[in-house]
């Protein structure tokens, strides 16, 4: 090839108008079908979801009644409020996979919804932005930022609806064979299936608003099909209050809102509250959405003038969305990956127009080398491929003490199957006092009317606040709605646990790693008081011997590089259950327990977690074994050097 041909075809690859060669374009589709299998690992998780249970006790519920629930049948506390149950056929859905094939049905159902809606968004990205190379890693920043939505949630079918959206107008706009037909049948589904439909209709908007103001005049074709997609809407089981059903949501991301305040899921992910006992965050997920924000905003603003109004509109709107909460993350990235390809492509273009800066050809130029497009193509694909590994280990998630594990099943470390499974085995029936948590799951599995759930807009704000005072004084809650079983999360119900240890007409009756459940005295009798072990499941003995205590304070503990290296390829656990049953007995004063099973989660570990040494030095803090205490807290300053609680206690 003459050099003057090689400029030519140089040229044209950064205008984005060259077919990339054999190898380029092979490269390319390899590094995009690597994060397309990150994203395939990082969906299949285990099954942890609290609002997965209502949603699959609401599909039962409609299948047995033939009909769509009115007011709230599965709580005793506020079954006359009205229940706008706009989630019906994803409920029906979703009980139609589970007679199919159980948990691993739903999960892998949910990682086709997933690939599904990030596909048709790469779809729409490469009518602008045609090589594959150059989209993997917008698509792998993409998705590393919306895996904490990775969830077996109705949103996911949103993601798919607003993805079509996008990708029906955008192809109208380009003059290419658009079947605008398919809108109000894809608002029918989506109307019927989850309440973020209304961003269908921002999408809408945003592109009859950019036409007529860039072409001055409206297009009408499209806006007769906007009209009937939005009216459509109006076809669901509670008419106009199922269409405004969007605004009770919108409510939520008020600051003043009490769910907005205590729903970790509607914080701001630019404002978060870490503290010292909670200095873990999903960095990779969190720093991926803060890197893509600050990059394609750099990018839209370079282009700013070239940028089309619809664009800008659809970008700025969903920003907004992902800046007041966390949830909202995915429905940014999935709109920006095609806003952010256009306006990468329009500056490639920009930069490379002939006589202009050619100080930037050739920094351009150097990136279209051959051998540079290879080693990047390589990265595109070694990158993702090891990401994907430290998902299969675990380690993805253990780094960031994450509960998220790969799997098909019930993640036993969040849902409360034993507890369940106990009051089931004891033929409890009648109504049950709960944490927020547990509500959703305890009506599907026991079948038994619940406190309350996360139904949110059900239990309205006056109940949700009412049953927030429960974490000072439980027994007004009581009273007011008396129920016999008591059952809870106690790691994040501590004072619950403390309060009914201490009363007198209360009894405990099942403990374990996640769970509490307590029965009223005087009721209930066949289901005597739980019985304390006498050492833990590794054989520890309790009290624990002086010798076992200083071999296990003493392990050797391995090396945090060494760690993160096998984390590539070797099976990662948290020590989860002894420790958290050692945090139980602490919670309840049992300070021998705990330490026998909080040094059996440190020999498990082999002292990889500080967190297990933070705990000890709690108890022995408490037992005052101060030397005991100040060697597991110096072990905590080396790599927490920010906990306070450690360095006031070894300056003691």
């Amino acid at each position: 090839m003459s050099r003057r041909k090689r400029e030519e075809r140089k040229n044209a690859v950064l205008q984005n108008d060259a077919p990339e060669s054999r190898w380029d374009k092979a490269l390319g589709w390899i590094a995009v079908a690597s994060v397309f299998i990150l994203a395939c690992l990082l969906s299949i998780r285990k099954v942890s979801e609290m609002d997965l249970g209502f949603h699959l006790r609401a599909g039962e519920w409609i299948l047995e009644h033939r009909t769509w629930p009115r007011t709230d049948p599965f709580t005793y506390t506020v079954s006359d409020h009205p229940y706008i149950d706009i989630h019906w056929l994803y409920q029906l859905m979703l009980v139609g996979l589970y007679h199919l094939g159980g948990f691993p049905a739903l999960v892998l159902s949910h990682t086709a919804f997933i690939l599904a809606a990030f596909f048709i968004m790469m779809a729409a990205a490469r009518s602008h932005l045609r090589s594959p190379l150059a989209l993997a890693p917008l698509l792998l920043i993409g998705v590393l930022a919306s895996e904490l939505r990775f969830m077996l949630r109705p949103e996911t079918v949103s993601w798919i609806f607003l993805g079509l959206t996008f990708y029906l107008l955008e192809r109208r706009s380009r003059g290419q064979p658009s079947p605008l037909w398919v809108l109000p049948f894809i608002h029918l589904l989506w109307v019927n299936m989850q309440g973020l439909f209304i961003l269908g209709w921002i999408i809408l908007f945003s592109y009859l608003l950019g036409d007529l103001l860039e072409k001055k005049h409206l297009d009408r074709k499209l806006a007769l099909w906007s009209l009937a997609s939005v009216l459509i809407c109006l076809a669901n089981p509670y008419l106009h209050q199922g269409v405004l059903f969007p605004l009770t949501l919108l409510t939520r991301l008020s600051g003043e809102n009490p769910f907005g305040q205590n729903i970790s899921e509607f914080t701001s992910p630019w404002r978060l509250k870490l503290t010292f006992s909670l200095p873990f965050y999903p960095r990779a997920s969190l720093w991926s959405y803060y890197i893509f924000s600050v990059f394609s905003i750099g990018v839209l603003i370079l282009t700013l003038r070239r940028s089309r109004i619809r664009e800008l509109l659809i970008f700025i709107i969903f920003f907004i969305f992902s800046v007041q909460a966390i949830r909202n993350i995915p429905l940014f990235i999935l709109v920006a990956i095609p806003v952010t390809g256009h306006s990468l492509a329009e500056l490639a273009a920009g930069l490379f127009k002939k006589g202009k800066n050619p100080g930037r050809k050739n920094f351009l130029l150097f990136f279209m080398k051959t051998r540079t497009r290879r080693i990047l193509a390589a990265s595109a694909i070694v990158l993702p491929l090891a990401l994907s590994l430290r998902v299969i280990t675990n380690r993805h998630y253990i780094v960031d003490r994450r509960e998220e594990r790969l799997g098909t099943t019930l993640s036993n470390t969040i849902l409360p199957i034993g507890a369940a499974d106990f009051l089931l085995e004891k033929n409890i029936a009648g109504p049950v006092f709960n944490h927020l948590n547990y509500g959703g799951y305890l009506m599907w599995k026991l079948g038994q009317p619940v406190l309350i759930d996360g139904r949110l807009e059900v239990m309205g704000e006056k109940f949700y606040k009412e049953y927030l005072t429960a974490e000072r004084d439980i027994t007004g809650l009581l009273k007011k709605y008396p129920s016999d079983v008591v059952i809870f999360p106690f790691l994040v119900q501590r004072s619950w646990l403390q309060q009914l240890h201490r009363m007198s007409g209360w009894r405990l009756v099942y403990s374990d790693h996640a769970s509490a459940v307590f029965f009223r005295q005087g009721v209930l009798t066949h289901v005597r008081k739980i019985e304390f072990p006498d050492k833990t499941p590794g054989g520890i003995e309790i009290p624990v011997l002086g010798e076992t205590r200083a071999d296990l304070l003493h392990i050797p503990r391995r090396i945090a590089w060494a760690q993160g290296l096998k984390g590539f390829f070797q099976k990662q656990e948290f020590p989860a259950i002894p420790m958290q049953t050692g945090i139980f007995y602490y919670y309840i004063d049992d300070l021998d327990r705990a330490e026998a099973f909080l040094l059996e989660a440190l020999r498990q570990s082999e002292g990889r977690y500080f967190e297990v040494y933070n705990n000890l030095g709690a108890v022995y803090y408490k037992k005052k074994m101060m030397p005991e205490a100040s060697l597991c807290y110096r072990i905590v300053l080396k790599e927490d050097p920010e906990n306070r609680i450690a360095r006031e206690r070894i300056s003691e």
